[in-house]
């Protein structure tokens, strides 16, 4: 639940995890009601793992992702372990961000999966990976506008009458940002050119 993403993304997760996620094949096997079988592929099952790892839809946009693990891939046959595996990363360098982008990816196939159930509508994979790292994008340029708003309200209330702290009482803080967009840019260009002009 620390994880820095939108709330709809955190209740998405952990209904993955609880296989609460309202995929064909569970449903298929609460109401005995439906067709259990993938629209995206035609060929398994849809259960979450399939859904978001094994399809080939799924393949395809983990692809061209800008996030890779492939050091937990032989956890995908089960959601949970998967994400737990996954969360691990948090402590490595970057590895919130890879986190939190990897959920709006998840998120963005769920999306597109409900686009091609309901609307008869086929997002191609960029577009997936696309609409994840804008969403992830925003959220965090708003998540950082927060954190400003924050620290100039704290420091405007210091400035108030009637509170007296001295200099001694003051602590310096200083702090580093890691700046992800730019990496994020050139990676999301580099795909681009890959896709785009294949060689």
């Amino acid at each position: 639940w620390k994880l820095n993403v939108k709330q709809k993304l955190k209740v998405f997760i952990w209904k993955c995890m609880n296989n609460a996620l309202p995929v064909k094949e569970l449903i298929f096997d609460r109401t005995k009601m439906g067709d259990p079988i993938c629209t995206g592929c035609g060929e398994e099952e849809e259960t979450v793992e399939h859904l978001l790892f094994h399809c080939k839809n799924a393949e395809q946009v983990w692809n061209i992702s800008p996030v890779q693990w492939d050091g937990i891939a032989d956890q995908r046959g089960c959601f949970r372990r998967w994400w737990s595996a996954l969360v691990g990363a948090r402590y490595r360098q970057e590895g919130m961000e890879h986190i939190g982008l990897t959920a709006n990816i998840l998120w963005q196939l769920w999306k597109a999966r409900n686009q091609r159930v309901f609307k008869d509508e086929n997002r191609q994979p960029l577009q997936v990976v696309q609409k994840a790292t804008q969403e992830w994008m925003e959220h965090l340029v708003a998540m950082e506008g927060n954190r400003k708003k924050s620290i100039s309200e704290t420091t405007g209330a210091l400035d108030e009458p009637g509170l007296n702290i001295s200099e001694e009482e003051c602590i310096n803080v200083e702090v580093a940002i890691t700046n992800i967009f730019g990496w994020l840019k050139g990676h999301l260009k580099f795909m681009y050119e890959i896709l785009a002009f294949p060689k």
